[in-house]
């Protein structure tokens, strides 16, 4: 038995279907899962998952589709066990959002992602950025918007393409409009997509209203970030930091260049526990903008070692700050007495980061490592 899922275009017309499951049965297959989707303009797009009783190759199934009059968009094959009822799934999507400590809008817009497989979400405004053309028009109207949107998190469609957007207002009582931005790669968002997240997004805010009780960290340059716990589910964001960030800077976190995270150094990082493994991220809707490990020492089980990571591009806005101060406060909540910070001798900003937060500390110089001996403060919350 092999399972296809695939997305087609069609004319929004009577019978357009017809043939194609027609052609569908003449391959001996079944469809076992139909999701419709408007997109105007007279044109319609079908989710659909196939079942085949013997094994077919892409090709031959794409080819019976659009000589049924189909455009396919894309066809994958799938594991049955990944699929999930949709309804189903956007009720466990809500559930979770609503288990976080804090109902932000970057909790919005992470769950938003989720549902529609987004490849990068963001709320806004953000202070002292102007939000693109997209956005602006749906916190100007408080509906949705969709169109194109480069962003140098994606790159763009084979044919050059910028990526798809979408922009959905949020509407909390008593506080100022924001708004959702969604993006992916390919297909576009339809209007079934839109009235989706739009209904997620009523049902998130009516339960727990968004900022409400948000673990926010304001920054130094008045924009804010999220701070929580990093596992597994992270994986994914992490690689895209890892990527975002320079050589330099990954040498400085790892002692070499590290191209990238190797499966075994990524199931590091991300298999936290919240005693001996302590993980804490920076987030801003689905991304991660830096990370902060702590690991207790198998030798001295009052004692660690950790590491903080942040992408150059936010540097020097106080996110290093937060989460080394997050981090020792989780520290001292474990447990653990001092700490240590293996640095490059040349890696000041770290010592100074260090100072900052911890008050002075004790520095050795051995084998070309400095090490950063970390008295661990009385927690600051």
């Amino acid at each position: 038995m092999q399972i296809w899922t695939v997305r087609i275009e069609l004319d929004d017309r009577c019978g357009q279907l017809a043939p194609l499951v027609g052609s569908i049965a003449g391959l001996g297959a079944s469809i076992v899962d139909l999701d419709v989707h408007r997109l105007g303009g007279g044109r319609v797009a079908d989710d659909i998952v196939i079942e085949v009783p013997v094994p077919i190759d892409a090709p031959l199934l794409a080819g019976t589709l659009e000589r049924a009059g189909a455009r396919v968009v894309w066809l994958r094959p799938a594991d049955p066990r990944s699929l999930t009822d949709r309804t189903a799934g956007a009720l466990d999507l809500a559930a979770a959002a609503l288990h976080q400590p804090g109902r932000t809008r970057d909790v919005l817009a992470a769950t938003a992602a989720r549902l529609l497989r987004a490849e990068v979400a963001w709320a806004g405004p953000v202070p002292g950025c102007e939000p693109p053309p997209l956005a602006a028009d749906a916190l100007a109207t408080g509906t949705p918007s969709r169109g194109r949107l480069p962003t140098k998190r994606l790159l763009p469609a084979a044919d050059g393409a910028p990526p798809w957007a979408l922009a959905v207002p949020v509407e909390v009582p008593g506080a100022p409009r924001s708004v959702v931005v969604l993006v992916r790669t390919t297909p576009a968002f339809s209007f079934t997509e839109t009235a989706r997240v739009q209904a997620l997004l009523r049902l998130l805010t009516a339960v727990a209203p968004a900022g409400a009780t948000a673990p926010v960290v304001h920054l130094d340059d008045g924009g804010q970030v999220v701070l929580r716990d990093l596992g597994r589910s992270d994986a994914a964001a992490l690689v895209r930091l890892h990527a975002r960030c320079s050589e330099t800077t990954r040498y400085r976190r790892y002692f070499s260049p590290k191209p990238r995270l190797g499966p075994a150094v990524l199931d590091d990082l991300v298999a936290a526990d919240g005693r001996d493994h302590i993980a804490v991220a920076a987030v801003t809707g689905t991304e991660i903008l830096g990370a902060a490990h702590l690991h207790r020492s198998t030798d001295t089980p009052r004692a660690g070692e950790l590491a903080v990571l942040v992408e150059d591009g936010h540097h020097r806005r106080g996110i290093g700050t937060a989460l080394l101060r997050e981090l020792l406060d989780r520290a001292a909540e474990a447990g653990l007495d001092h700490v240590e910070a293996l640095t490059l001798p040349d890696n000041d900003a770290i010592a100074r980061l260090v100072r900052r937060v911890a008050g002075p500390v004790r520095a050795s110089l051995a084998d070309g490592i400095r090490r950063l001996d970390i008295a661990v403060p009385a927690r600051t919350r």
